[in-house]
């Protein structure tokens, strides 16, 4: 209820907690959010999500070329 957001993207592992905030605002005198989920990413080892618990995800303070050899790893497929 702090932020006040107009639109909210999350993924679609975060749907219930989007359409909670969605109703919640009301009640704090705000107009309800838009929601826009997308597809959760697939991590570098091709399999589970990209998760930096995991250890499968592309940091944004990497090199360069570090990141440009995770993106390429990851399977098409």
């Amino acid at each position: 209820m702090a932020v006040k957001a107009d639109v909210e993207f999350g993924g679609t592992d975060q749907k219930f907690n989007l359409h909670v905030g969605r109703e919640l605002q009301p009640m704090f005198g705000q107009p309800a959010q838009a929601i826009f989920l997308v597809p959760l990413l697939v991590g570098t080892d091709g399999r589970d999500k990209m998760s930096k618990s995991v250890g499968n995800y592309i940091a944004l303070e990497e090199p360069a070329n570090e990141m440009f050899g995770k993106v390429m790893s990851i399977p098409t497929t």
